[in-house]
C-alpha cells in the first residue's frame, strides 16, 4: 500500500512546507493595515492568493482592511490623492470616499497649491482647444493674484504681458497699460 506524490505534497503543504512566502509575515502585515493589493506587490504574489492566506489564517473579514486614520492623518499633512494610492494600495476614488466620509476635504485653492508644491512650483500648462476639438500647441498659462500683488500690483487691474526669449529662457513682462490723457 502507498501514498501519491499529490499525497504526500498536501500534507507537506498543510504543515507549512513548500511556501515561497511567509504566510505569517502576510497576514501581520494585513493586521498592520496593507491593502490586498499592497502585499501582493510586497510579496510578489497574486492577490488570490493572498487571499487564501489571510481567509485560512481566519483574519479576512470578506472586506479589504486599511488604515483609514492613517490615510486621513497623511492627507491632513498634505498627502495627494496620489500619494495616499500609491502608499496604501487604495485607489483614487477609495481615496476620496475615505476623505469625504471624515469630512477633511481641502478646497480647490489648498488642493491647487497643493499640486504646485508636488510639482516644484511649476504649473500646468494646458493646450488651446482649435478647430473640430483638436488641440492646438498653443498654451494658456494663469497668473495667481498673489504672485501679482508680490511684483506690486493688485491683482485685479487692467495688464499687459508680453513674452520674450533670452539665451534659451522664456520671460514674460507684465506692465500697467499707459492711461490716455483726456
Amino acid at each position: 500500500m502507498g501514498i501519491s506524490k499529490s499525497q504526500v505534497y498536501k500534507v507537506i503543504l498543510k504543515a507549512g512546507g513548500f511556501r515561497k512566502y511567509n504566510h505569517d509575515e502576510i497576514i501581520e502585515a494585513y493586521k498592520n493595515g496593507l491593502s490586498y493589493h499592497a502585499l501582493e506587490k510586497k510579496y510578489g504574489i497574486s492577490k488570490s492568493q493572498v487571499y487564501k492566506v489571510i481567509q485560512k489564517a481566519g483574519v479576512g473579514r470578506g472586506v479589504l482592511k486599511y488604515n483609514y486614520d492613517g490615510i486621513i492623518e497623511d492627507y491632513k499633512k498634505g498627502a495627494s490623492y496620489f500619494a495616499l494610492m500609491k502608499k496604501y494600495g487604495i485607489s483614487n476614488s477609495y481615496a476620496y470616499k475615505i476623505i469625504k466620509k471624515a469630512g477633511v476635504g481641502r478646497s480647490l485653492s489648498e488642493s491647487m497649491a497643493l499640486k504646485y508644491r508636488e510639482r516644484g512650483g511649476f504649473r500646468k500648462l494646458v493646450m488651446v482647444p482649435g478647430k473640430r476639438g483638436t488641440l492646438t500647441a498653443t498654451r494658456i498659462v494663469s497668473l495667481p493674484k498673489h504672485i501679482l500683488q508680490q511684483l506690486g500690483f493688485n491683482g485685479l487691474e487692467n495688464l499687459l504681458g508680453r513674452w520674450h526669449v533670452e539665451n534659451g529662457k522664456l520671460f514674460f513682462e507684465i506692465k500697467r497699460p499707459n492711461r490716455k490723457k483726456d
